[in-house]
């Protein structure tokens, strides 16, 4: 992925590096847990989101959500009870005020403020194989997610409630 400012961030199975516009490595950051897929290979399946002070969020080998600062440090894991498929989102929500916000689906949509403790809980029908996305609805999100089980569905945010769900025959 390219950051806006012009980093380079590179993930690999188990860790997450910037390079300079010269390939030169400025930090490597470990992503590995203590609760690895058992059986399978660990990766992370997305690039990173983004957030607008150069904070990244990302989906950790297994399970669990990590952000790092811009020095490539973790600054928080946020536990999941199963694995973050889809890539997590950085995004603004006017019903909570100016400031970010952050998603990711597991089993659950989790969303909220990147620098407490983000616990604005969605359920899901089905853990989710993909997403979530932000449509913009008024002054509130809708969030959006594939699950495993074929389907696509939209909850907002604010009341936590299925807006709709499509199947998708997949």
């Amino acid at each position: 992925a390219t950051a806006p400012d012009g980093r380079l961030i590179a993930i690999t199975a188990d860790s997450v590096l910037q390079l300079d516009p010269a390939g030169k490595v400025a930090w490597r950051s470990g992503l590995a847990g203590d609760d690895l897929n058992i059986g399978g290979s660990a990766a992370a399946v997305h690039p990173p989101a983004m957030l607008p002070d150069g904070r990244l969020l990302i989906g950790a080998p297994g399970r669990d959500v990590v952000m790092l600062g811009r020095d490539g440090q973790v600054i928080n894991r946020w536990k999941t009870r199963s694995p973050v498929r889809g890539r997590p989102l950085a995004y603004l929500n006017d019903t909570f005020g100016t400031g970010p916000r952050v998603a990711w689906a597991a089993d659950e949509i989790t969303a909220g403020d990147p620098d407490g403790t983000p616990g604005h809980v969605i359920p899901l029908p089905a853990p989710a194989a993909a997403g979530p996305l932000a449509i913009t609805e008024g002054v509130d999100q809708l969030l959006v997610v594939a699950t495993v089980t074929g389907n696509l569905a939209g909850y907002m945010e604010s009341s936590r409630k299925p807006a709709w769900t499509t199947d998708l025959r997949a």
